[in-house]
């Protein structure tokens, strides 16, 4: 007689690894702050849109609250992320108006010399979004039938006013050619930090 081998069933674990993290969170802008937002006409002509000419719109004295409360985002977005083992202070270095116009797009690009970035959305349409890109390269690409955030190269983020974009600045992302017949208006920023990094014992040790 033969012992009866005992089966076992399939068992299966998948994990998510080193995932791109994009938060969207919603800041209030109250009258005052979003005229001086709309204010910046001074554009200057990019790849498929328009930027401003001022690259430190939220240095302006009217903005002042805006700021810290979009900073304070970003602070929230890199502590739950990161859970930092040294204290490290986001801040913002250079923010700019972006005009897309209907018909215009605004070109797949990174943003270098900056830590983690961010889009608000001072004026909008409904179905508006940014699209977000896996530009690593793969050496198969295979076609999904269902297509999802999981297995897709692109993704695409629904965006109101009011909203916020926090994504890590290497992240390459776009705007696909508006179709609706308003102007498209948003507000991009870059950050850095100040802190300590690293580790002393590892010789890695910096203070910024």
């Amino acid at each position: 007689m033969f012992a009866r081998r005992k089966r076992y069933g399939m068992h299966s674990m998948m994990y998510k690894l080193f995932p791109s993290i994009v938060e969207k969170a919603n800041v209030s802008i109250n009258q005052k702050e979003f005229d001086t937002l709309k204010s910046f006409n001074r554009m200057i002509k990019s790849y498929g849109n328009y930027i401003s000419q001022d690259k430190y719109v939220l240095n302006h004295s009217e903005l002042v609250g805006f700021k810290k409360r979009l900073t304070n985002v970003v602070q929230k977005y890199h502590d739950k992320v990161y859970k930092p083992k040294h204290p490290v202070e986001i801040y913002i270095t250079q923010s700019w108006i972006n005009l897309t116009r209907p018909g215009e797009y605004h070109h797949e690009h990174k943003h270098p010399n900056s830590y983690l970035s961010g889009v608000f959305y001072i004026d909008v349409s409904d179905g508006d979004g940014i699209c977000l890109i896996d530009d690593r390269y793969f050496v198969i690409r295979i076609d999904s039938e269902e297509y999802d955030e999981n297995n897709g190269s692109e993704w695409t983020i629904p965006v109101s006013n009011n909203d916020v974009v926090v994504f890590r600045s290497d992240l390459a992302h776009k705007v696909h050619t508006t179709s609706t017949g308003n102007n498209r208006v948003s507000l991009a920023f870059n950050t850095f930090f100040r802190g300590y990094v690293g580790d002393d014992e590892t010789s890695s040790g910096l203070h910024l």
